[in-house]
């Protein structure tokens, strides 16, 4: 999937998620997954962190994937993972 493809993708997703009840909700998982996924894939470090921060804010805190996912996403562009400490908590 190429970047633009991410992108669209990412702002359907996002309308979607806040028009049920007022702001995000728990049924998008999946769909956030394949965002973030989508995001590393293309080393894309920062929309990969938006997207695990807005999976967190939904209440997706206890899931080990979400992290797999960034730290592939810092792997993919080569950088250093100092932004994964603080999204521990």
């Amino acid at each position: 999937m190429k970047a633009g493809e991410v992108e669209k993708a990412a702002s359907i997703l996002s309308k979607a998620a806040e028009r049920q009840s007022g702001g995000p909700v728990k049924q998008f998982f999946n769909s956030y997954m394949v965002v973030m996924e989508q995001y590393a894939k293309c080393g894309d470090v920062h929309n990969t962190e938006k997207w695990f921060h807005r999976m967190k804010q939904c209440g997706y805190t206890g899931h080990l994937r979400p992290f797999q996912i960034l730290i592939q996403a810092y792997l993919k562009e080569k950088t250093p993972a100092y932004g994964l400490r603080k999204n521990e908590g």
